[in-house]
């Protein structure tokens, strides 16, 4: 899987080799897999030849059933969270070792562009700006499964800021910084060291904006 080869028929590796590889519970896989059976990107079949098939998916689909389950409460934000967490992780790992001089340079160009917004800057003016940072982390991982699975989550999460009118998150900008760095340098370790931190951090920000908006 590391290969950055995965297609639409091909298997995922099982359970616990999936656990072993990024330090996580079965539990937590088999949350994760779930999700992506639900969201129509892997097909999870019983017996002895059975296993996680990657689906040929449509990126409007993933997103409108994932989306549609998350406001409907059948997915939490902490699997939300969880599920993205195992995802960008995977993700900083290969655009670690296949960033291009064109996307490095996009990406510095839009932190550049966040740190310019004014302290007065709208919800949606942060969603535009992170959504296309996201979409450039998915795009340099060369691997159109894992753009389009980075697409549909950042999108339900940034879409969730937008709607509710979310403060900014404290640190975000130092967050890009340090993670661009990490990738323009091929450091893997330090690159998902930092993604995992920023949306560990970013999940209870969110937390805490949904009680204080349940309490207007």
């Amino acid at each position: 899987m590391g290969a950055g080869t995965l297609r639409p028929g091909d298997k995922l590796p099982a359970e616990r080799e999936l656990a072993l590889q990024f330090g996580v519970s079965r539990t937590a896989v088999r949350e994760a897999l779930r999700s992506l059976e639900i969201a129509g990107i892997v097909g999870l079949q019983k017996g002895a030849k059975g296993g996680a098939f990657i689906l040929k998916g449509d990126l409007d689909q993933i997103t409108r059933s994932i989306r549609d389950l998350f406001y409907l409460g059948r997915i939490t934000l902490d699997s939300l969270t969880e599920t993205r967490a195992l995802i960008m992780q995977t993700a900083v790992g290969l655009v670690s070792q296949r960033l291009t001089p064109e996307i490095l340079s996009a990406l510095r160009e839009n932190v550049d562009r966040l740190s310019k917004l004014p302290r007065a800057s709208t919800p949606q003016e942060r969603v535009e700006i992170s959504g296309e940072f996201y979409d450039l982390i998915g795009k340099a991982t060369q691997n159109d499964v894992l753009q389009a699975i980075i697409a549909s989550l950042s999108e339900i999460v940034l879409q969730k800021v937008a709607e509710r009118q979310m403060t900014a998150m404290p640190n975000l900008l130092e967050h890009r910084c340090k993670l661009v760095e990490f990738l323009a340098k091929h450091d893997v370790a330090a690159a998902q060291e930092e993604m995992g931190r920023h949306l560990q951090a970013l999940h209870k920000h969110l937390v805490r904006e949904e009680k204080l908006s349940g309490k207007k």
